[in-house]
């Protein structure tokens, strides 16, 4: 296969879990370190730009700034999700224009990447066939049969390929045996209160967080915190 006369098409693989377990693992790490470093010349840090339509109008509509939660790390950790998860699901057309409050728009434009024309971010959708959707609490189950075929699925999506005869049974024996091993072993991220058992949050905090994903109604329509999004590996979304 020549990869300049004839590429690969580009793939995408999202990967989501809980907000609230989100937010516990890697506020739990962070926390340790203390608050980041003042940018240079002083104040505050600067706040992150939201790269989904439906976050930056929440933001211009003063949604977004209403209810976050108390602690500034969780509010981050929080807003950081929310608009990982919208951007997806615009990406990925789990849900059409109105739904998830992107105003002025009926419907987004199915990107073809056959033809010539840039994606146009906030106007196109991935191409069907072009994306997968994996939740963490399905990927890692104790069920190792349903592990493993979920594991064949991605090999598939990844291998393009449509039976699973086509693959190498070692490439599967290989991906199931990475369970076997911590993804963070040996870094500090490691260290998360599963761990460690020292919890970053309490249950209003947690309370807090749930609360502020529910004021996205698009959010909210999908189970707010506790997401499933449709068409997710493993779900019968």
């Amino acid at each position: 296969r020549d990869p300049k006369a004839d590429p690969w098409p580009i793939r995408h693989i999202f990967m989501y879990r809980s907000c609230a377990k989100v937010v516990e693992s890697f506020g739990s790490i962070f926390s340790k370190e203390g608050p980041p470093p003042k940018p240079k010349g002083g104040g505050p840090p600067p706040k992150p730009t939201p790269a989904s339509e439906a976050m930056k109008q929440a933001a211009a509509s003063g949604v977004a700034a209403s209810g976050t939660p108390k602690h500034p790390l969780a509010a981050r950790l929080t807003g950081g999700w929310m608009d990982c998860m919208l951007h997806w699901m615009e990406l990925t057309g789990r849900v059409d224009g109105p739904t998830i409050g992107l105003s002025g728009v009926d419907s987004l434009r199915r990107y073809d990447a056959t033809t010539a024309e840039p994606f146009a971010k906030g106007t196109d959708q991935l191409e069907e066939g072009s994306h997968m959707t994996i939740r963490m609490e399905e990927y890692v189950a104790k069920d190792l049969d349903k592990r493993k075929s979920q594991v064949v699925e991605i090999l598939k999506f990844v291998n393009f390929v449509d039976d699973a005869d086509l693959l190498h049974a070692r490439d599967v024996g290989a991906a199931m045996k990475a369970f076997e091993t911590h993804s963070q072993a040996g870094s500090a991220m490691e260290k998360s209160s599963a761990v460690t058992g020292a919890k970053f949050l309490d249950p209003k905090a947690v309370g807090e967080v749930e609360a502020y994903i529910n004021l996205i109604p698009a959010l909210k329509a999908v189970g707010g915190s506790n997401a499933v999004l449709p068409g997710s590996l493993g779900t019968d979304k």
